[in-house]
């Protein structure tokens, strides 16, 4: 007899509800499970199927508890268990079937059919689990009905808990139906499996009190067990999701902080500059490679084992606390204290050190130190200790650049004797310490008798040689406190500090005297230099350099008219004598009134083609004697006598007269360079007298080059700079002559325009024996090009000299190599015999019609 289907809906309604909060606590397992791997993994499936099997498991309790009475009824622990098992492992199927990487039809299908025997078996179980008599039985048609129709709810149930996986946007949504239809197939499944099932009639009786009665302990219970479960496990869930990012987070966050400081180290550790971090005492923390390749330790011997203040002179540390304690007015210690205190508020100190390296040597450093906090009290590394960082740059080449550059500016270049700069600043030190122990200090100037014929026969190279010698004697004839000098061409100066007696000087000189008369010999040549020396002495004579000077060059002219190769000590009766400057200040202008003054011409070659590009004007002085004077012999006492205003103008018209024939003869376009005397470029009547001259002369202003010295721009900058764009503004050009010689030639080029450098012969020659002298000529070279200005060489005396410039790409050149300076005919002769070679026409009837002018100041 099979007895009509009573249900109690509040049940069904709770044990539907369980299955769907089971089904949504177990898909949210899903997160962890696809996140985690190996055992963790393995302890998360069997927890997340745990929680959902009860779950499960409690929603077929209580869909039996609302479908069959039970007062009379005993269960089978065994198939309890058994029903329990098949919920549990309904779960674990479903999770493992959702949180697999490879989802396909096929393994949702396996997923669905193993959940569904799974369920299947769970409620059969637990069915069979009742022990009443008569048994309860099932209807074995409807049953395979309803397995069918619970592996559909949990085929769509997987379908949907996968999707939510790979949908992130609505895994919400995805999971919440797809754990309302896993609970509804699950729970749809319990009913139709009880509706199979075939009650006893003896179960009669029973019905009508369980519709009003059930069991409302173990309902409860099972419900509250159930719903406890699912709250700690959502619980769990939650909490191990925000851990888990929280690690995430702090993994990442460790992951870019150690990005950062590998990146913040390898670029520390590929900086070209030594960088050095110590702790609060100076013991080496770290370095990078450029420390340990300038230093010569490795990075194993100074981390940890080796203080910074090893590598510094203690001396040079003790004289840096010394004028710390002096500017801070406290005692700096000459310990690491006197490398790391900071004046005043800055954050870094710059200083320059001496660093002593592994091998001995030593290396200038620009140290840049700042403090330095290590530690981070925020992030745990506990304590935050101090230290500094130390920053040194190798400043050798610099060191090397200084000492080069003073060495251009203090230094004769041919011979490296000190040159009047140097000199003026030592005769200031001299004179003082002099005048404070009441000694006295003598000045000697050293003119060379008969070594312009030398120069002029032998050419400059010989006449360079010989200055060597000269200058070497010198050196060893004088007292080792003596500082011997070069002022010009051939002319020398000895500073004698501390002299007691006269005497002493004059002693010197002697040895001076006879040394530079000793035979000097020279491509098979036994040559003679006599010299002329005249001695000053302070105080006596005078307290300042110039006054000095003057008085030991009157004496050294009263040395020349006794014969030459003599001593004279300025004496007040060489003052009483009739003046030497005014002698020859009678001589030059007697010269001016006899036309005693010839111009020679120097052709310039441009060094790209060969051609001959311009001439540059010298001026000599013919005496009655038959001797000729160059201009280095008189030309300073014309500057100081006045007489270098019609001299200039002279040589001025002279040349430009020239120019015309000159070009006619080469067959194209020359310029001529003239020497403008420093005096001379002061003067107002400078650019009317160029105009008037261009004018007169017919000369173009592009072909009229006037060179002037360094010495034109440093008196009046100003009005030098305005003198200078008003001779461009007349088309003029304008060259630097003997550039390289002055101490700040390259300051001035920025501000002057400059149409040409004129490299100063005494770099070209050294060009074939020392690096140094090609360095510059290179540097000559490129700034000159920089600046947009041509480059010309002067003084080239060998076809090695020709070439090197001709690579270097210098514009023009001049010397004995190339032509000698010639007269003005001698000058037209060479350059027809050029064009004639050069297969142009030649020329005739020029000769004939040269003009040799001389000047009149009557």
């Amino acid at each position: 007899m099979k007895l009509p289907y009573l249900f109690r809906p509040d049940l069904i309604a709770l044990s539907v509800l369980l299955t769907m909060v089971s089904s949504y606590t177990a898909f949210g397992f899903i997160d962890i499970l696809s996140t985690t791997t190996g055992r963790r993994r393995h302890l998360w499936l069997v927890a997340s199927a745990a929680a959902m099997g009860f779950g499960i498991w409690s929603m077929h309790f209580l869909g039996v508890q609302a479908f069959l009475p039970h007062e009379s009824a005993t269960y089978s622990i065994p198939l309890v268990l058994v029903s329990l098992g098949g919920a549990v492992f309904t779960a674990l199927t479903a999770l493992f079937a959702v949180v697999r990487r490879t989802q396909t039809p096929l393994v949702q299908l396996t997923g669905a059919l193993l959940m569904a025997g799974g369920i299947f078996t769970m409620h059969i179980a637990g069915v069979a689990a009742i022990q009443a008599s008569p048994a309860v039985s099932f209807h074995p048609t409807a049953a395979l009905l309803t397995a069918l129709v619970t592996i559909v709810g949990c085929g769509v149930g997987i379908k949907l808990a996968a999707h939510s996986q790979t949908d992130r946007g609505k895994a919400l949504l995805s999971r919440s139906i797809g754990a309302v239809f896993a609970g509804l197939g699950m729970a749809g499944l319990l009913f139709l499996c009880l509706v199979t099932v075939s009650l006893p009639a003896q179960f009669a009786p029973l019905l009508q009190p369980w519709m009003g009665s059930a069991d409302s302990l173990s309902v409860v219970g099972v419900a509250g067990v159930t719903a406890l479960i699912a709250a700690a496990a959502l619980l769990s869930t939650s909490m191990d999701r925000y851990l888990d990012k929280e690690a995430r987070i702090k993994t990442a966050m460790i992951a870019q902080l150690q990005k950062s400081n590998a990146l913040r180290e390898a670029i520390v550790d590929s900086a070209l500059l030594a960088i050095i971090s110590t702790d609060s005492n100076g013991v080496i923390r770290s370095v990078n490679r450029a420390a340990v390749q300038m230093l010569g330790y490795t990075a194993e011997e100074m981390v940890g084992g080796m203080s910074i203040l090893q590598f510094h002179d203690p001396a040079e540390v003790e004289e840096q606390a010394i004028r710390l304690s002096v500017q801070l007015q406290r005692g700096i210690p000459a310990d690491f204290e006197a490398i790391t205190t900071l004046t005043g508020d800055q954050l870094l100190d710059e200083r320059e050190w001496t660093y002593r390296c592994c091998d001995g040597h030593t290396v200038p450093v620009r140290l840049s130190v700042s403090p330095l906090q290590t530690g981070n009290q925020q992030s745990g590394d506990m304590p935050g200790d101090h230290g500094f960082l130390v920053i040194a740059q190798d400043i050798t080449a610099q060191k090397n650049a200084e000492q080069t550059m003073r060495r251009m500016a203090l230094y004769d270049p041919l011979t490296g004797l000190p040159n009047r700069t140097l000199l003026e600043e030592q005769i200031m030190r001299s004179l003082a310490l002099a005048g404070r122990h009441r000694l006295q200090v003598s000045l000697a100037v050293i003119d060379l008798d008969r070594f312009k014929q030398i120069n002029d026969s032998l050419g400059r190279l010989a006449g360079d040689e010989v200055l060597l010698v000269l200058a070497r004697r010198l050196e060893e004839a004088v007292r080792t406190s003596d500082m011997v000098v070069r002022l010009g061409s051939d002319e020398f100066v000895v500073l004698m500090p501390g002299i007691v007696h006269p005497r002493q000087s004059q002693d010197v000189m002697q040895r001076v005297l006879q040394a530079l008369s000793e035979p000097i010999f020279l491509e098979g040549q036994e040559l003679y230099v006599t010299p002329s020396i005249g001695i000053s002495a302070f105080p006596n004579d005078g307290h300042d350099l110039n006054t000095l000077l003057r008085k030991a060059d009157r004496a050294m002219y009263k040395a020349k008219s006794r014969g030459r190769n003599a001593v004279a000590v300025f004496s007040s009766e060489i003052e009483s004598e009739p003046s030497s400057l005014l002698a020859m200040d009678s001589a030059l202008r007697r010269a001016i009134k006899r036309n005693e003054f010839f111009l020679v011409y120097q052709p310039i070659f441009h060094i790209a083609t060969g051609n001959v590009v311009g001439v540059e004007a010298l001026i000599r002085w013919q005496q009655p004697d038959g001797s000729v004077l160059s201009p280095v012999e008189f030309i300073p006492l014309a500057e100081e006598t006045g007489l270098i205003f019609k001299i200039g103008e002279w040589v001025l018209r002279t040349a430009c007269a020239k120019i015309g024939m000159f070009s006619r003869a080469a067959r194209g376009p020359l310029r001529m360079a003239v020497n403008i005397s420093p005096y001379q470029f002061r003067d107002p009547q400078l650019l009317s007298c160029v105009k008037d001259t261009m004018e007169s002369t017919g000369i173009e202003p592009a072909q009229l080059e006037l060179e002037i010295t360094e010495g034109v721009l440093l008196d009046d900058s100003s009005e030098a700079e305005e003198t200078i764009h008003r001779l461009r503004a007349l088309g003029v050009q304008i060259a630097m002559d003997d550039f390289g010689t002055g101490y700040s030639s390259l300051g001035y080029l920025k501000r002057f325009p400059i149409d040409r450098l004129k490299i100063d012969r005494s770099f070209v020659t050294g060009m074939e024996s020392t690096r140094n002298d090609q360095t510059l000529t290179e540097a000559v070279i490129k700034m000159g090009h920089s600046l947009n200005a041509q480059v010309t060489a002067e003084g080239v005396e060998t076809a090695l000299q020709w070439q090197y410039l001709h690579e270097q790409g210098c514009d023009d050149a001049q010397g004995f190599h190339l032509a000698r300076p010639m007269r003005a005919e001698q000058l037209l002769e060479f350059l027809l015999d050029r064009a004639a070679r050069a297969g142009e026409q030649e020329a005739t009837g020029i000769l004939a019609h040269l003009p040799i002018a001389g000047f009149d100041v009557n």
